[in-house]
This record gives structure tokens, sequence and C-alpha cells, in this order.
């Protein structure tokens, strides 16, 4: 009989050993994936950032060239009035 309960300590010790290794892996790995993720979104969001920035650069010009052709093809006929 001690015999069969020593056998049965020993499985559990065991079966804890392992679960606790196994526990300490997957945590391992979960960290690492999410370590991961946060990189890639990181590494994503300044692309964006950049991309956006650039975008902006853009329209600014583009406001800028608009507004300079509507003010001189309003400011014409006002000079032609004025002469």
């Amino acid at each position: 009989m001690r015999l069969y309960w020593g056998r049965i300590s020993n499985t559990k010790v065991q079966t804890t050993a392992g679960m606790q290794s196994y526990n300490q892996q997957l945590t391992s790995l979960l960290s690492k994936t999410i370590e991961t993720a946060n990189r890639d979104l990181g590494s994503h969001c300044a692309e964006a950032a950049e991309d956006a920035g650039e975008q902006v650069v853009a329209l600014d010009r583009a406001l800028e060239e608009e507004l300079t052709r509507s003010i001189e093809s309003r400011g014409r006929p006002l000079t032609a009035i004025l002469q």
C-alpha cells in the first residue's frame, strides 16, 4: 500500500512540475507574442503618421496654389476697373 501511495505522490509531484514548466513556457510565449505585436503596431502607427504628414503637406501646397489662383482671378477685374 505504501508503494502505491508513493507512486501516486511521485506522479503528483511530476505532474505539478510539468504543469509549472508548461505554464512558464506558455507565459514566455505569450509575452514574446505580445511584444512582437506591440512592435508591429508601433511600426504601423509610425508609418501611418508619416504618410499622414506627407498628405497634409501635399494638401497645404494644393490649397495654397488654389488660393493664389483664386486671388489672382478675382484681382484681375478689380485691377482693370481701377485703371
